[in-house]
């Protein structure tokens, strides 16, 4: 479980980053007078959370998977991302 444990540290460490990143952005976009040019800091946050949501759906699918090869249950269909 151990692993597990980790796992999930890194998943907020991750959430951690992506919060800095598009406080980042976001104080890098107020400083751009071209409104359409500013329009690229939401697509770049937008990618910043997609990627992440898609890190979390994979951990969580893994543990499914992990837990139904430790109990001999029959494969669960794709989790929802808890983080």
């Amino acid at each position: 479980m151990a692993h597990a444990e980790r796992e999930e540290e890194r998943l907020l460490h991750l959430e951690e980053e992506v919060r800095t990143l598009c406080q980042q952005i976001e104080q890098l976009a107020a400083q751009i007078p071209d409104e359409r040019d500013r329009a690229y800091a939401g697509v770049a946050q937008e990618c910043l959370w997609t990627m992440y949501q898609r890190a979390c759906e994979r951990v969580a699918a893994r543990h499914a998977a992990q837990k139904n090869a430790s109990d001999g249950s029959a494969p669960a269909g794709r989790d929802e991302c808890t983080c």
